[in-house]
């Protein structure tokens, strides 16, 4: 004679019948239930090696994309550097230029440079300034004389057509001290070059 039972279970299967003879010992649904544990148990284990794959995978993005950062980041400091390099060595080329016209136009003070020229000397007993003609003209510390007395000594200015305009030399007791108004302009440039 033939049973029917029913069995709620709680998930997707809502109900299984099972027919079964009076000497048989119902298998359906025994084989149904014990399948269905074991199809669930490994769909999480699934889902979880999908989960770690996908957050091993972002995480080498991450690295992937740190790295680019700091790439980017030193070759933008790399460019601006150069950039900064290249707009100095322009902004001297432009000031030279614009000096050596000012020279040769005549637009200049000498007499600052040779303060600064005689300063840089030892102690002296006596000095000569040497300037181009140009320059000895023009020069108010030369004087109606060409000579001028300090404590220090006598300073003599002596006009020498070999000495280029914007330029003097100086000597004293031995010493030697070229000046002129390329080596300020240059002077500048190396304190800008010069690391803070």
């Amino acid at each position: 004679m033939a049973h029917e039972f029913s069995v709620g279970l709680p998930g997707p299967l809502l109900a299984v019948k099972a027919a079964s003879s009076a000497g048989a010992a119902p298998q359906g649904p025994r084989a149904t239930a014990s399948q269905a544990p074991g199809q669930a148990s490994a769909a999480p284990v699934s889902a979880d090696k999908a989960v770690a794959t996908e957050r091993q995978a972002l995480r080498q993005a991450l690295s992937a994309l740190q790295q680019a950062v700091e790439q980017v980041s030193a070759l933008n400091k790399q460019i601006l550097q150069e950039a900064e390099e290249q707009l100095l060595d322009l902004a001297v080329g432009i000031a030279g230029k614009v000096l050596q016209q000012e020279v040769d136009a005549g637009r200049y003070e000498i007499d600052p440079m040779v303060r600064e020229a005689i300063a840089c000397l030892p102690l002296r007993q006596s000095v000569v300034v040497r300037l181009n003609p140009q320059d000895l003209s023009r020069c108010r510390m030369a004087g109606a004389t060409g000579s001028e007395n300090s404590e220090a000594g006598k300073t003599c200015f002596v006009a020498d057509s070999t000495v280029l305009p914007g330029h003097c030399v100086v000597e004293s007791a031995g010493s030697t001290h070229h000046a002129s108004l390329d080596d300020r302009l240059e002077y500048v440039v190396d304190a800008l070059k010069s690391p803070e």
